[in-house]
């Protein structure tokens, strides 16, 4: 998601909670909040994107209309009543100024591998804690024996987390954002993806898809994507790295 007020792109959201930065009420009156997540690479093309802005309207905000409150989360209505119209919601007051700040690359700033230093991190959570039950399809993850191919610390932080749009497919090594309507709960909407092909919080160029073999490979065997008898080797990355892909 883009917001071009402070020209921040990041990873959007949507809980039924009373936590977070926005509450909205959503499918049946129940209370839902939105988060973001800023990511600092595009995820089809790895190139830096330009930087936030926020703390630049903060100080224009500040120095032209005397705004110097800047509460901790901003709600659409904190904004309002916090900053002038012509800050909120667009791009124009930037590009009237002429503000072309842009991000420049922080080395290392999440090149860090999670067994090298945080060895005794799970990768991910253990959904019984959440849920006292198997976890729902929503929000599947692979075994922590099959963690993804890319590892750095904004990615180890987001698949720590059962909220966040993002998932791995162990079996075709493809990292995706999730494609889920809003008005619908995340734990029941089933896994769909648009794969993206470097990291977003390092700009990691990601292993290539291995969708096109296995799908070939699962004709060879007699058996279709959807059949529901596949052999386990098949549903998890064991199969490409006993080839050697």
């Amino acid at each position: 998601m883009y917001l071009p007020a402070t020209r921040d792109y990041f990873l959007f959201r949507v809980d039924y909670t009373v936590s977070g930065s926005v509450h909205r009420f959503g499918p049946n009156k129940g209370l839902i909040s939105a988060t973001m997540y800023i990511i600092d690479y595009c995820p089809w093309s790895g190139r830096l994107l330009p930087g936030s802005l926020a703390h630049t309207r903060s100080r224009v905000a500040a120095r032209e209309y005397g705004c110097t409150f800047t509460p901790s989360v901003l709600t659409p209505d904190d904004l309002l009543m916090t900053y002038p119209i012509e800050l909120v919601g667009n791009e124009n007051w930037w590009i009237k100024r002429n503000i072309d700040i842009r991000r420049r690359p922080k080395l290392n700033k999440h090149n860090w591998n999670r067994h090298d230093k945080r060895p005794q991190e799970k990768p991910y959570v253990d959904y019984r804690d959440y849920y006292h039950r198997d976890p729902p399809p929503g929000v599947w993850r692979p075994p922590d024996d099959q963690v993804p191919t890319h590892f750095c610390a904004g990615m180890f932080e987001i698949h720590k987390d059962i909220g966040w749009p993002m998932t791995y497919i162990p079996w075709t090594r493809e990292h995706g954002i999730r494609r889920l309507p809003v008005d619908r709960m995340m734990e029941i909407q089933p896994i769909r993806m648009r794969k993206i092909d470097y990291c977003p919080f390092c700009g990691t160029k990601l292993p290539s898809s291995l969708k096109a073999e296995w799908q070939r490979r699962i004709a060879e065997a007699g058996y279709d994507p959807n059949d529901e008898d596949l052999p386990e080797d098949f549903l998890s990355d064991r199969w490409w790295k006993n080839n050697g892909l």
